[in-house]
This record gives C-alpha cells, structure tokens and sequence, in this order.
C-alpha cells in the first residue's frame, strides 16, 4: 500500500514532517503559532518559510510544490484530521510539552474557532517572501 499521510517526528529541534512532499523541519525557533482548528485539522505559522526549505530532503519536484503551496487562511502548513492519527488538541497539547527548554514557544492556539493567523497582523511581511 502507498502511505499518503504524513508522519511527525517531534523532538528538541521542533517537528520533522514525512509526507508526500518529502521531508523537512518545523524547527521550533521558527515556529510562530499552532493550532488545533475546530474542524480538526493542525495549523502552523512559521517565521520564515525560507528556513523550512533549507531542510527539505527529497526531490526538486516536491520542494518546488512545497515552495510555491499558498498558505490557507493564515497558516503556511495545514494537516487535515483524516492525516493525523490523533486529535489535534492532543497532538497540541504534546507539541505544548515538548518546547525544549530556553526556546520561546509558539503560539498555541486550541479548537475554539478563534484560531485564525490570518485575521492576526504582526505588522510584517509574510513568511518566506
């Protein structure tokens, strides 16, 4: 069978991503906010998107996908429930746990349909552009 879903790997250098677009790190540094929506899915608002490309393993096709994918109402990474194998609000609150010490933590954001990144301006550009 082909495995379609993404795979996390959570650890003190942030969350590593498995998926069809290959692989590459969410470093908590550059991590600004993660939420759980209210349909279920995972959010993330990165930083700087730049930074995640410079980690991307795989082929020059899924890093041009990867670098030319449009964020979703704010969020730059968008995980759907079907994809996660576990609630977001767990997975959150495992993500909350697991900021390593001395690392300013992002924003996170629980399943109360207030979580949108985009209705939220920092006054800056974008990320990655």
């Amino acid at each position: 069978s082909i495995r379609a879903a993404p795979r996390f790997l959570v650890d003190d250098r942030g969350i590593t991503v498995r998926s069809p677009l290959g692989e590459y790190l969410l470093a908590w540094p550059n991590l600004e906010a993660v939420a759980a929506a209210s349909s279920g899915s995972l959010r993330v608002k990165v930083r700087r998107r730049n930074d995640v490309l410079t980690t991307h393993v795989g082929t020059e096709k899924q890093r041009q996908f990867l670098a030319t994918q449009e964020p979703l109402q704010g969020w730059d990474y968008f995980y759907p429930s079907a994809d996660l194998g576990a609630p977001a609000g767990a997975l959150l609150e495992r993500l909350r746990a697991s900021v390593p010490a001395g690392i300013e933590p992002p924003r996170f954001e629980p399943a109360d349909g207030s979580g949108s990144a985009g209705a939220q301006s920092s006054g800056r550009p974008g990320p990655g552009r």
